[in-house]
């Protein structure tokens, strides 16, 4: 008798390969898923990184030449037009509504930079210089966290050149925008009567704990001068990839915030 050799599958073997074949297409999809999210994960994470070490910078170094006026003594700027404390303050907190939504700050800039050339740093008998005998001019940069514009959640950074009585009026020679970080709170430590000093916080989300006898305090502007401060600390909050309504291919769960911390000397304030 001849024996029937089999030829193909049965169709039990058959529905049991495309099971075992759908079971081994679905774990891999869920690897490459996972490993797509992580991706975005550790991407978004590494630009919230990236804004809030170039942020932190960019507050350092204003706060690090805020008071520079050449080989004299810093603190207080003079210029031409208004030797007000308002205008010359190298630090001034700036407050919308009695709440604190940011930092000015004011120094004197070399002739040669681009822009420089409105109002000349003048101590009421010459023009200041720097060391090397070069003219400096007025120069103040505003930080302020974007409350009125709902579309623009951020910080909001502009340049002046031209000094002005309201805390961010003036030329404008800069006008910034970095979207999904806020400053949270500017924490100075200042000197007190009895030459000790001690923390006094600007707090954009909290209640401020500084008092009148903190700061010579500006009654016109509503805003106030920091004086007798030796070092200054930025808190900001870097948000990455936050959904928005119109952007509803946004996942919420790879939304990466972060809070930042940095400290900083204050070279030409507390010299007074």
């Amino acid at each position: 008798m001849k024996k029937v050799l089999q030829q193909g599958f049965s169709f039990v073997e058959l529905m049991i390969a495309i099971l075992l074949g759908v079971i081994l297409l679905l774990g891999v999809m869920q690897v490459l898923i996972s490993s797509s999210t992580l991706g975005t994960t550790s991407n978004n994470l590494s630009v919230n990184q990236d804004t809030a070490r170039t942020v932190l910078g960019l507050l350092g170094g204003e706060a690090q030449r805020a008071g520079y006026r050449g080989c004299g003594p810093g603190g207080k700027l003079d210029n031409q037009t208004d030797n007000s404390w308002s205008v010359t303050a190298p630090i001034m907190p700036i407050f919308s509504g009695g709440s604190f939504i940011g930092i000015r700050f004011a120094y004197g800039m070399d002739e040669g930079v681009v822009g420089t050339t409105k109002v000349k740093l003048n101590d009421g008998s010459k023009d200041i210089t720097d060391c090397l005998g070069k003219k400096l001019y007025y120069r103040s940069y505003v930080y302020v966290n974007c409350t009125n514009d709902k579309s623009k959640q951020g910080l909001c950074i502009r340049g002046y050149s031209k000094p002005d009585e309201s805390t961010a009026n003036g030329d404008l020679v800069a006008n910034e925008f970095i979207e999904g970080v806020t400053l949270e709170d500017v924490v100075f430590n200042v000197k007190k009567e009895d030459d000790k000093f001690r923390g006094v916080t600007l707090s954009a989300s909290e209640v401020s704990d500084y008092q009148s006898g903190d700061f010579s305090t500006d009654t016109t502007n509503g805003s106030v001068d920091i004086s007798y401060s030796n070092l200054i600390t930025f808190h900001i909050v870097v948000k990455t990839n936050e959904p928005r309504a119109s952007e509803a291919s946004k996942d919420s769960k790879n939304v990466i915030k972060r809070d930042y911390f940095a400290s900083y000397p204050l070279k030409n304030v507390g010299s007074k």
